[in-house]
């Protein structure tokens, strides 16, 4: 959380300073929210700049930068490569017939990570209201190390021996205990290839005055943990999270 905030009160006095530096065509704001439902909490600060292609402003193309934290209760993560999910050739007999025996399940009573990701964004104005859509695809994830329960319908992963080999555990109650963290690198490739996590939304901006709003929005985040030591029977490291959630936020334009 502390990462959080030190960025987002770095990046104040940069925004100030870049509000003249730009022609008419180009506007600019912040959004300050929130995201929420059951067992998650996702605040974030999102900057964005829209390009506007006529001189009615109606279509807009833009980037934004966002940078946030994700909280969560009692989560189920799941297998996330695609090769694994998809049924892909790629761990032995492993098919699209026998792909659900191999689905893992990370378990963790909690977790949190901070996300700072640059993504795009198409903006539609109607008068005092913007309607659009934004989508996170590059940035980084920060974690702590968290513990976790690992659980499979088949399969196991490896454990030593007192001789140092290798040998091969079937899941059990006492052998599910593993440790996991935050993948570092998010980039989107497109369903069960994204990797890390990353955000998606539809929104509406309800501009009060010329320089406040309010956003509302639905949102679909994505967060990837990576167990700490490759030991399972289909070599796998990342399990998944996916959750849609509504998220409200106040905007404020910048001149």
């Amino acid at each position: 959380m502390r990462v959080f905030y030190t960025v987002l009160f770095a990046l104040i006095p940069f925004l100030s300073f870049s509000q003249s530096q730009f022609t008419n065509r180009i506007s600019k704001g912040i959004d300050v929210g929130l995201a929420f439902k059951n067992d998650h909490t996702a605040p974030s600060f999102t900057y964005y700049e829209l390009l506007h292609l006529g001189r009615q402003e109606v279509f807009s193309l833009g980037w934004t930068f966002r940078a946030g934290g994700v909280y969560g209760r009692n989560l189920d993560y799941t297998t996330a490569p695609a090769r694994l999910t998809r049924g892909e050739t790629g761990f032995g007999a492993l098919t699209a017939d026998v792909r659900p025996a191999y689905i893992d399940t990370l378990h963790f009573d909690r977790t949190s990570q901070s996300l700072f990701n640059v993504g795009l964004v198409a903006q539609v104005k109607l008068g005092p209201v913007e309607l659009g859509g934004s989508a996170d695809i590059l940035g980084f994830a920060l974690g702590r190390l968290r513990n976790a329960r690992i659980s499979s319908s088949k399969g196991g992963y490896y454990v030593d021996t007192a001789a140092d080999d290798d040998s091969l555990i079937y899941f059990a109650p006492k052998h599910t205990a593993q440790s996991a963290h935050p993948r570092s690198i998010n980039v989107r490739l497109l369903g069960d290839n994204d990797r890390g996590s990353l955000a998606t939304e539809v929104y509406a901006r309800f501009l009060i005055t010329k320089r406040i709003g309010v956003k509302v929005a639905y949102q679909w985040l994505t967060t990837e943990m990576k167990l700490n030591q490759n030991r399972t029977l289909d070599g796998n490291l990342r399990y998944r999270n996916r959750v849609a959630m509504p998220y409200i936020a106040l905007s404020f334009p910048l001149f």
